[in-house]
């Protein structure tokens, strides 16, 4: 395979973004702005185990800019934590309140184990101060992200890289892990939406062996263009995913403040993940195949 260093790429298409709905700063009519001020055209919000944004961006979205249905749902494959992004029809929305509602509830036990563990860390933090926050949006919960904020403000560290790596990265003492649907039933879920089900940036939790395990289990494709990924690593997961028969994607996993453990820059990152030409053909075929999607809004 070609280095995809040297292939055409996009920088219209965002298959990967977050609202306040998950773990972002900003409210999905924010975001969906963003996107336009930077020139994007398709932009997925898939915020974390919800699709509660998505109709919010959709309505806010001007001539031009196509809001594709999204979500990331954090799952587990073994001891590894993994997040499968899901694309999906408009139309397919009402088939994740059930899910989602259980999703909400779990991840508010776990918001609940990682603040006692903080407790006995002697890095205590505000409970109600970080719920308040849902007072933006009550569809919101919070999540490590929202505790790091916490961590930063009570005076515990000083950054969020320090509070990951301190308390909350996945071998930190207050970590607790996600306690969900395993991988295979994630992307069961995404397909009973008719979706199309990918594995998100698959360079955090070494994925790289797994992923044939996940293509037997229906994986549909693989984001190598994550915007965190060197070109190394996009020409490595293009290759695997060209070797397992899954599609590509890639999107800046936008959340909309600078400081976060992936390294964002606020105002330069959406649009920015490079995704090849005929990859997002692919992609887009794939999914309006899946989905009944318009083609005419995904650029086709």
């Amino acid at each position: 395979m070609s280095s995809s260093a040297n292939l055409p790429t996009l920088s219209w298409v965002d298959l990967h973004s977050h609202s306040l709905i998950s773990d972002g700063i900003l409210t999905p009519e924010q975001v969906v702005e963003r996107a336009a001020a930077a020139g994007v055209r398709v932009l997925a919000l898939t915020d974390h185990d919800t699709v509660a944004g998505v109709e919010r961006a959709r309505a806010a979205a001007p001539d031009g800019l196509e809001v594709l249905p999204g979500i990331e749902i954090s799952a587990s494959h073994g001891a590894k934590d993994v997040h499968v992004l899901g694309y999906f029809a408009p139309a397919q929305l009402g088939m994740w309140d059930t899910f989602q509602a259980t999703r909400k509830a779990a991840r508010l036990d776990r918001f609940d184990e990682i603040l006692d563990r903080l407790d006995t860390l002697g890095a205590s933090v505000d409970r109600e101060q970080v719920l308040a926050e849902r007072a933006v949006d009550p569809n919101r919960v919070p999540g490590r992200p929202h505790v790091a904020r916490a961590l930063i403000a009570a005076g515990h560290v000083k950054t969020m890289q320090e509070a990951f790596e301190r308390f909350l990265g996945n071998d930190a003492p207050a970590y607790v892990a996600t306690r969900g649907l395993t991988v295979a039933e994630a992307i069961e879920q995404i397909h009973a939406a008719k979706g199309l089900a990918v594995v998100a940036h698959p360079i955090y939790g070494d994925l790289d062996q797994d992923l044939a395990t996940f293509r037997d289990s229906g994986l549909d494709g693989v984001e190598a263009f994550h915007y965190s990924h060197d070109p190394e690593q996009r020409s490595h997961f293009a290759a695997r995913a060209k070797d397992l028969g899954l599609l590509l994607s890639g999107g800046s996993d936008f959340h909309g403040q600078a400081d976060d453990p992936a390294g964002e820059l606020a105002h330069e990152r959406l649009g920015q993940a490079r995704l090849p030409v005929a990859a997002y053909e692919a992609f887009a075929d794939a999914l309006v195949s899946r989905t009944g999607y318009d083609p005419s809004l995904l650029g086709r």
